[in-house]
């Protein structure tokens, strides 16, 4: 029989990933009282299996939830690969990054370009463009003491071909190095480590109301 004087469980939650022994040492802990559940503990019994089978039931759905976990995260997903590839917009070919877990950083500050961009292989500088320009002798010539050289909010991108590992300088020959900010006609097809793509991720990266130039150096 059940002695009345059984302790309680005190290992708190059922680990994950458990077992279904666990699983029925637990549930017979909750059981009632009484020679009625006496037979919960032999296993020739109907009573025992009948409550072995819930108890690999529940076993099975534990463990399942345990994995689900791992799901919530991106560092740790498994099963759910395609799911996140699909959310985040991958395979995008703007990038041969196929990691999830590389996201756009929340702002459109420099130093996070520069960061997120590195993480992919590019090497790039960036800083605000300069709004106005002095011209030298302009008031002799009666024209404005200064032009504008860059809409506000512009900002002057520079990308060392050299110190990029992910640059491809084959096909990006074949497309032409692009300065002036915009896609290269044409060029849609490049592979990643072109200044196609290049201009791509900026693109993506930036607020469509900051505009950029981007210089490329060897």
């Amino acid at each position: 029989m059940i002695a009345e004087n059984c302790p309680a469980p005190t290992q708190g939650p059922i680990p994950c990933p458990t077992t279904t022994d666990i699983v029925l040492d637990k549930l017979r802990r909750i059981l009632p009282r009484g020679i009625a559940w006496v037979s919960v503990f032999d296993p020739s019994t109907v009573m025992y299996g009948y409550f072995r089978a819930i108890s690999a039931t529940y076993c099975w759905f534990t463990n399942e939830c345990c994995l689900m976990l791992n799901e919530m995260f991106c560092a740790t997903r498994n099963w759910l690969t395609p799911d996140y590839l699909t959310e985040f917009g991958l395979p995008d070919p703007c990038t041969c990054n196929l990691d999830p877990c590389l996201i756009l950083p929340e702002t459109a500050h420099c130093p996070d370009l520069v960061e997120w961009a590195g993480a992919i292989g590019w090497s790039l500088g960036c800083g605000i463009a300069p709004v106005y320009k002095v011209s030298s002798n302009c008031a002799a010539c009666g024209c404005s003491s200064c032009s504008q050289v860059d809409p506000p909010g512009s900002l002057k991108i520079t990308v060392s071909t050299g110190a990029s590992t992910i640059f491809d300088p084959e096909p990006s020959s074949v497309c032409d190095l692009a300065v002036s900010g915009i896609s290269v006609t044409g060029c849609e097809q490049a592979d990643c480590g072109t200044i196609t793509s290049l201009h791509c991720l900026i693109d993506s990266f930036l607020p469509a109301h900051v505009g950029y130039t981007l210089t490329v150096n060897p």
